[in-house]
């Protein structure tokens, strides 16, 4: 091959990427402008929160080792439930499946997670150490650990950039921003590219189609939407495997700036920057100069990352030992509807982790 012939190849190629970039930018613009979702920001930032829980977890000797130990062996059941409400947003093939991630973060979200919770309470009297009983106990407390967060980060992420409708990508930016910086803050200075994310999804897959999610998990979980939007769920059955396959693909894309990301997205709207690439002022708006709910300033790393793990841990311990001893109503007392954008309880309306 010649100088000449390379140069025509790579021209070519590149025009074809160009082409690929345009309908995926289009494809995305028009999904987001219906649907106000795109990227799920705060992925990472999940993962970390469930990784920090569970070395405290590891160390608790208020847990009984019969749970506590299974817990550990199967944590990667956690760190999948921790992304479990944002799963559908994912789902570009089939829009409409969006609603289930809106069911989740706004309808009954309290309620869903008592109904889990009863439903785990009746799986441990068949054993403990049984999967039918430990991938959805796990997953419930990765979900758990979702809805908690949301929680407490939103109300902040509210203050910086506003609310969420109108402010999607300045929303999804933070959220971003957090992501990498919380990443290389947990794991050493390791970037996001450097993610073992996709050897999660792998393990919690079906064990005949990695397309597909374990099947237990399949089970318990569509039960619970049934249970909840029976309505919904006939005439928009949620497509769960299909979730888990498109989460599959997008982290393909958003984990790996340095290769396909950085192909697709230059500008990094829907792909993770590295932390040095984290400019001054976003650090300033984004992590070190945060307006917290209580009407002070505070810092992402200091103020509200560890009030999250402290609030995770807090539930883990009410679900654990209630289920354990055969009794959750503190655990239930402790649960009520909210709104996870804004952090406030749908009853009362005020925020359920900040005074």
């Amino acid at each position: 091959m010649t100088i000449t012939d390379y140069d025509i190849g790579h021209k070519r190629f590149a025009n074809f990427l160009d082409a690929r970039v345009d309908f995926l930018y289009s494809y995305m613009d028009a999904y987001k402008t219906q649907h106000c979702e795109s990227f799920m920001p705060g992925t990472y930032a999940h993962l970390m929160i469930t990784e920090k829980a569970l070395e405290w977890f590891r160390g608790n000797q208020d847990i009984n080792e019969k749970l506590r130990g299974p817990i550990l062996t199967h944590s990667h059941f956690v760190h999948l439930g921790s992304v479990g409400p944002d799963y559908p947003y994912l789902d570009l093939l089939e829009p409409k499946q969006k609603d289930w991630a809106d069911h989740m973060h706004y309808r009954h979200t309290g309620d869903v997670i008592k109904t889990m919770a009863r439903k785990l309470l009746d799986l441990g009297t068949q054993g403990f150490q049984k999967e039918e009983f430990i991938i959805p106990f796990c997953w419930t407390l990765g979900y758990l650990s979702h809805v908690t967060a949301d929680l407490v980060v939103h109300p902040v992420v509210l203050n910086i950039v506003g609310p969420y409708k109108g402010n999607e990508e300045r929303h999804r930016n933070c959220e971003m921003i957090q992501d990498t910086f919380i990443y290389r803050q947990i794991r050493r200075g390791a970037e996001i590219e450097h993610s073992a994310l996709m050897k999660i999804i792998e393990i919690c897959s079906n064990p005949d189609d990695k397309d597909e999610i374990h099947p237990i998990l399949l089970d318990f979980w569509r039960d619970m939407l049934k249970i909840h939007f029976p309505v919904d769920y006939q005439e928009n059955r949620p497509e769960i495997d299909e979730w888990h396959d498109q989460f599959e693909d997008w982290i393909k894309i958003a984990g790996r700036p340095v290769f396909v990301g950085r192909i697709f997205d230059p500008q990094h709207k829907f792909t993770y920057k590295k932390s040095i690439e984290i400019t001054p002022k976003e650090r300033e708006i984004f992590l070190d100069r945060l307006p917290l709910p209580d009407g002070k300033f505070g810092t992402y790393e200091r103020d509200v990352f560890p009030k999250v793990v402290e609030h995770v841990t807090d539930q883990w311990v009410f679900l654990s030992k209630g289920i354990f001893i055969g009794n959750i109503n503190q655990f239930l007392s402790s649960i009520t509807n909210c709104d996870l954008d804004t952090g406030r309880g749908l009853q009362t309306g005020n925020l359920v982790y900040w005074s």
